[in-house]
C-alpha cells in the first residue's frame, strides 16, 4: 500500500512539471481584453491590442501595441512561463502560461491564440 502511494506522489508531482505548451506549430496569440482610447488616434503611432507570435525555429514576434514595429526575438518556454528576448532591445517580457490557448501577458494583458 505504501508503495502505491508513493508511486502516486511520484506520477502527480511528474505531471505537474510538464510544459503547459509546446509549439509544435507556429503559433499567434492576440490580446482579448484590450479596448481602444478615447479621443482621436494618431495614424503613425498606432494603437492596437498587443499580439505574439511562435514559430516552431524558436522565434517570436511581439507587437507591444503602440507604434507601427514588431519586434523579433527569441523565446523559451520553462513550466508556466514564456520568456521573449528581443534582439535589438535589450528587453524581455515574460508571459503566463494559462493553457495551451491563454497566455496573460506582463501588463494583465490576455492573449488568446488565433487560428
Amino acid at each position: 500500500m505504501r508503495k502505491i502511494y508513493w508511486l502516486l506522489v511520484f506520477c502527480i508531482f511528474f505531471s505537474g512539471c510538464s510544459k503547459a505548451l509546446d509549439v509544435e506549430e507556429d503559433m499567434y496569440f492576440e490580446q482579448v481584453n484590450w479596448e481602444e482610447p478615447p479621443g482621436e488616434r494618431d495614424p503613425i503611432a498606432g494603437v492596437a491590442p498587443m499580439h505574439l507570435e511562435l514559430k516552431t525555429s524558436g522565434w517570436a514576434g511581439l507587437y507591444p501595441g503602440s507604434g507601427d514595429i514588431v519586434w523579433s526575438g527569441t523565446y523559451k518556454i520553462t513550466h508556466r512561463k514564456v520568456k521573449v528576448s528581443l534582439e535589438h532591445r535589450d528587453d524581455t517580457y515574460e508571459f503566463e502560461v494559462k493553457s495551451d490557448q491563454e497566455l496573460i501577458g506582463p501588463g494583465g494583458e490576455i492573449l488568446h491564440i488565433k487560428k
